[in-house]
């Protein structure tokens, strides 16, 4: 809805077409808005786009909710589409997990991701180590922040990953931390790996049930907090997990039903 919207709506209105705006983010963030001076443009920039926009798609409940109050036109939600059969088929266990608790969080390290917060919360959480996997210009920062916080030998850097699903099927928790998200495809892959997850209140994870990711704030102490009663669930709890999997499981879409969804959400924008 930014500067390549702007574009789209000159270029549709000239010619003559209706536009859809596609919106990957939760730009109407707080934190999101105010990180700088680039971002307070875009939102300003989003006001005219979305004026003009014959139809919406987002790409989470949440998402839908935040839009519709900056819009008139139609707002559809239709979530990224995963493949879930790496996800679901068993892989071999990580060779870097040990015997501990092994705690992974999948994110590029960039600010809004908060993987200092989670670095910080592994502090009041013992026995467990932190995976991290991903990179991005943090690294260092927060390879600093771990040896501050005498974490070093808990906190393992991985890198970038071009397969991630063994570290979420044998995690013993996914965590995400972040300011802000439009979807959280690592928290969407974590909950059809099966893995517990812990996760603030943003972008998709608002929209998934209670069973499958425990919702915090952006809190050391409380994601510490959950991360201890995940470790600690009984048998009870987990057969409820399992049994909502399950259920979500089978509410996803086909990668057939989802591109015919997707071409008649473009098919029919701004036939109203």
């Amino acid at each position: 809805p930014f500067v390549v919207g702007y574009i789209g709506v000159l270029v549709a209105k000239r010619i003559g077409v209706p536009v859809q705006v596609q919106i990957h983010t939760d730009y109407t963030n707080n934190a999101f808005i105010f990180e700088s001076a680039r971002h307070m443009i875009e939102f300003a920039i989003s006001f005219v786009v979305l004026r003009f926009a014959s139809c919406v798609r987002v790409v989470s409940e949440s998402g839908a909710r935040s839009v519709r109050r900056y819009t008139n036109a139609p707002v559809s939600v239709l979530p990224i589409s995963i493949d879930t059969a790496p996800l679901i088929s068993p892989r071999e266990r990580p060779p870097e997990f040990g015997t501990r608790k092994n705690i992974v969080t999948v994110s590029r390290l960039t600010k809004e991701k908060n993987i200092n917060l989670v670095i910080r919360a592994l502090k009041h959480v013992e026995g467990a180590d932190l995976f991290v996997v991903g990179d991005g210009p943090l690294r260092k920062s927060l390879q600093r922040t771990a040896r501050s916080l005498q974490l070093a030998e808990r906190v393992h850097f991985l890198g970038w990953r071009d397969d991630v699903a063994p570290y979420f099927q044998h995690a013993d928790c996914f965590v995400q931390a972040s300011s802000y998200e439009g979807y959280g495809l690592s928290l969407m892959n974590a909950v059809i790996a099966g893995t517990p997850s812990v996760s603030t209140s943003v972008g998709v994870a608002t929209d998934l049930p209670h069973e499958l990711v425990t919702l915090v704030q952006k809190d050391e102490y409380a994601i510490a907090r959950a991360i201890r009663t995940t470790f600690h669930q009984d048998s009870e709890a987990r057969e409820r997990r399992l049994s909502a999997r399950t259920g979500f499981l089978r509410s996803l879409p086909d990668e057939a039903l989802y591109a015919k969804t997707y071409i008649s959400l473009i098919a029919t924008c701004g036939s109203s």
